[in-house]
């Protein structure tokens, strides 16, 4: 391999620029890796950018979600309802969209709490509309039912009875059934819980009058007076039942549902900080990537300029260089200084034959100078001796 270098200029150039070809496709490796290196991180970085941000929206549409739920608590409209599971479905599948890599463990154990807690959140939705019913059923319909038949029965009766102590009687007692109905509402729908109390003892002092009574004795309002009995006993039973889904309902909303929303809600803030330690290593290594390409670039650069001026001396010295010497030395040839040196005749290439060629030129021309010079010698004296015949 090397006679083949040392006997061919050709091979000397072909050499110097698969030099060159190696030392850019070196620097195109190490440029492309570096860049590679330098777009994952940005990728990375805008990944968990938009995951972060997402997580934060997510967040947020939880708590919105939650504030009309208690919207819901209050109307019941089905409206609010649908808006409520728009906003689930839309959390439910943007949460499912957030991709993570395999190297990133501890934020997926967050996002997997996260999931789990989202589902909860739609099966609480799922029985949300059945406790809301169960409670405006006794609240709103069952309760106010007893209240009328009751008031309508005592109006009634009030119409029958003809004493003033058989009136004042039952308007005492209407009195007990408004107040009693009031408190139970404001307890029921305002959280007044001291009312709690009010009703109970309405409902005692009812059925305690009702059986000590001494105002009406007549047999024919007997039967009456039994039946406002029985339906303070069910006001009794229906509020009790009302209290309980009161209570169902008020604890799903308030307790599991909203201690699932805080529970995200602190997920979702330790994931960010999570995210940001995260971007912040990125970046750190980004940029320690970008300082060690801007350095092996600056020393392959500096290495391929030494190489193309190493590389210009050498075709100065080697070739340029000693083609100009045989150029002198031709010219001195040609004008006759045959004593002229020739340069590089221990050389294997071209630049070597035509050095060689040169010397045998020189060598021939010589020869040819020598031979000349013992032509005319000799034919000096012939030409004097026929000279002196012509004139004698």
């Amino acid at each position: 391999m090397s006679n083949i270098f040392s006997r061919s200029v050709a091979a000397k150039m072909l050499l110097a620029l698969m030099l060159i070809l190696l030392a850019m496709s070196a620097s195109y490796y190490v440029m492309n890796k570096r860049l590679n290196t330098i777009e994952v991180a940005f990728n990375d970085i805008s990944r968990i950018s938009n995951y972060a941000v997402s997580i934060l929206r997510i967040n947020k549409d939880i708590v919105e979600m939650q504030r009309d739920i208690s919207v819901y608590g209050g109307s019941g409209s089905s409206a609010v309802f649908e808006k409520i599971v728009e906003n689930f479905q839309s959390i439910k599948t943007r949460l499912s969209d957030v991709e993570l890599k395999n190297e990133e463990n501890e934020s997926q154990i967050y996002l997997n709490a996260m999931s789990e807690l989202v589902k909860r959140y739609g099966e609480n939705l799922q029985v949300l509309t059945k406790r809301y019913e169960i409670r405006a059923t006794l609240t709103e319909k069952e309760l106010p039912r007893i209240y009328a038949d009751a008031t309508t029965h005592l109006d009634n009766l009030m119409r029958k009875v003809t004493t003033v102590e058989e009136k004042l009687f039952i308007s005492e007692y209407l009195n007990l059934w408004h107040s009693l109905h009031r408190d139970a509402y404001l307890f029921l729908t305002k959280k007044d819980y001291a009312k709690r109390a009010s009703v109970n003892d309405a409902l005692r002092m009812i059925s305690t009058k009702l059986n000590a009574s001494v105002h009406i004795q007549k047999s024919e309002y007997r039967s009456e007076i039994n039946q406002l009995s029985k339906m303070a006993d069910t006001y009794s039973q229906a509020f009790a039942r009302s209290i309980q889904a009161n209570r169902n309902y008020l604890s799903l909303v308030n307790v599991v549902m909203a201690g699932d929303a805080i529970e995200f809600s602190t997920l979702a803030n330790e994931l960010r900080e999570q995210s940001l330690t995260r971007l912040s290593r990125i970046k750190e290594e980004a940029e320690k990537t970008v300082s060690k390409t801007e350095r092996i670039l600056k020393l392959l650069a500096w290495g391929v300029l030494i190489y193309i001026i190493a590389l210009s001396a050498f075709f100065h010295l080697q070739i340029s260089k000693s083609i100009k010497r045989l150029t002198v030395s031709f010219k001195h040839f040609l004008n006759g200084d045959l004593s002229a040196p020739i340069y590089d005749l221990h050389r294997k290439d071209e630049i070597g034959v035509l050095a060689k060629a040169a010397d045998s030129f020189r060598i021939l021309s010589k020869d040819l100078s020598d031979a000349k010079q013992t032509a005319e010698h000799t034919t000096n004296p012939l030409c004097q001796d026929s000279c002196r015949l012509s004139f004698s």
